[in-house]
């Protein structure tokens, strides 16, 4: 493990988890520049906490649409099953019903797939890759899913492209507050730095 004033880095197998001052989990990818943000408070504890957390096998939740399947869905897919090696990961896939409520512009919604394609497209990868055993795929039908439901998450992968940080923190904040009135911990995001444009499908 490298360290200095700013972040600490701990190797697992080619990956590497960045730890900042401010408790920042980002998976980092060799050839990209890591990508470091986080809401939470440092202690001198959370490398260990982190550790513990990815050893023990804590849950990994992957909320999204998973529309017209691409490099991008491959990309985090691979990155969490080498990251979280003894982890089991939730995918929470939106349904129709909650793309249509939360406000999806209607030119979008008319070019997404349906629900039960998207599903079946993300499941014949995963049988692809071996992933069926260690899975489970649950519809998303509001913001938080499984993020908020389950006190066994103790990540929120996210594909990252730089452009939604503030979302992201947002996002998890507000997760976090609802976990923490249920008396569940506090989950981490883990950010996956993609290579790709939305546009490269497969």
């Amino acid at each position: 493990m490298y360290s200095n004033s700013d972040f600490k880095i701990l190797d697992f197998g080619g990956f590497y988890l960045f730890i900042s001052p401010t408790g920042v989990l980002s998976p980092y990818i060799p050839t990209q520049k890591p990508v470091i943000v986080s809401e939470y408070e440092y202690h001198d504890g959370i490398v260990d906490e982190i550790k513990n957390l990815i050893e023990s096998g804590s849950y990994v939740v992957i909320r999204g649409s998973f529309d017209h399947f691409h490099r991008g869905h491959i990309l985090l897919i691979d990155s969490c099953t080498n990251i979280f090696p003894n982890s089991k990961i939730i995918f929470n896939v939106s349904t129709d019903d909650y793309n249509i409520r939360r406000g999806q512009r209607k030119e979008f919604l008319n070019r997404m797939q349906p629900y039960r394609v998207r599903v079946d497209t993300l499941k014949e990868y995963l049988s692809r890759i071996g992933m069926t055993e260690r899975i489970e795929i649950i519809p998303l039908e509001d913001a938080y899913g499984e993020l908020v439901f389950n006190p066994d998450v103790g990540f929120n992968a996210f594909g990252n492209d730089g452009k939604y940080l503030k979302d992201i923190r947002s996002n998890m904040e507000i997760a976090n507050n609802l976990r923490n009135s249920k008396g569940f911990p506090s989950a981490y995001p883990a950010l996956i730095p993609l290579l790709m444009t939305v546009k490269e499908r497969l």
